[in-house]
């Protein structure tokens, strides 16, 4: 099962514990109808139900839960964004959402088994209601799961809702995963993924500072985030694509992922071939 049978199970989590209709979202949790609002063949009574906001602004969550008048069921947010988050802003997404009687579910899908085995609420030390996960922990298998409060999850509101799938006791992702997670576990795999993150981000941002050029990775050192200014981003983004010349994918706006696989002379390699390109 890919993330958005995850993220959407924990919506309907949600909306049945609290027994409200409406979700404020910020970020990516997927492709299912209540994801998209606005988009083409999303009916607009369901897009009625789902506003966004940004990641980083607390104020913009506290106008939503407002405006939505006691309807809102819960606050779904991608933990980790632009390099973020900013120091509170979790532990404030959560209260907030708890004082206007929401839920507050963290989409840990692309930083769950990378930052920290739990993810970001667990590096962070902030405990939602909900998560979700999945990507990185399957290991290339599409598997999902979603994790709770026992409260929430064992509730009389809860117990009965309704969630399947073809594949959702499938033995050979359920293996995948319990695999990954024993092979992270054993190798103290979370902690290699951020020295070799911190390795990369030094090296590549050395080399791009070093002949001025604004690009740079930022944000948790297991899954860096590019950024760089528009007066750069051509030159960049030419640069990176002569990397690619030279067998080194580095993607110019998407956020990259260390894994087990990764060596340190595979970082060091990257390192020179971008040198390699600059000097050139």
């Amino acid at each position: 099962m890919g993330g958005s049978n995850a993220t959407s199970g924990a919506v309907r989590i949600a909306r049945a514990y609290t027994g409200r209709d409406r979700i404020i979202k910020c970020g990516y949790h997927g492709w299912h109808d209540w994801t998209r609002p606005g988009d083409p063949g999303v009916p607009e009574s369901v897009c009625a139900l789902t506003s966004t906001i940004d990641y980083g602004y607390l104020d913009q969550l506290e106008d939503q839960l407002k405006e939505s008048n006691g309807r809102t069921a819960c606050v779904f947010l991608e933990t980790i964004q632009q390099g973020g988050p900013l120091e509170g802003y979790l532990e404030g997404c959560v209260g907030l959402a708890h004082d206007y009687g929401a839920l507050c579910v963290f989409d840990e899908t692309k930083v769950g088994f990378r930052v920290a085995l739990g993810g970001a609420g667990d590096h962070f030390g902030v405990t939602p209601d909900i998560s979700t996960f999945g990507k990185a922990i399957s290991n290339g298998y599409a598997g999902s799961f979603l994790v709770g409060k026992q409260e929430i999850l064992r509730s009389a509101e809860t117990r009965s809702t309704w969630m399947t799938a073809t594949f959702q006791s499938d033995l050979l992702i359920l293996t995948a995963i319990r695999t990954t997670l024993s092979e992270l576990q054993r190798k103290k795999g979370i902690a290699y993924q951020w020295r070799l993150g911190d390795r990369l981000i030094t090296g590549l941002n050395d080399a791009f500072g070093r002949v001025g050029l604004s690009y740079k990775l930022v944000g948790c050192s297991p899954m860096p985030s590019p950024t760089v200014d528009d007066t750069d981003r051509d030159r960049c983004f030419k640069i990176l694509e002569r990397c690619l010349g030279l067998g080194h994918y580095l993607h110019p706006t998407h956020p990259w992922f260390l894994s087990l696989a990764h060596t340190e002379e595979d970082i060091d390699g990257t390192i020179q071939a971008v040198d390699e390109v600059l000097r050139s």
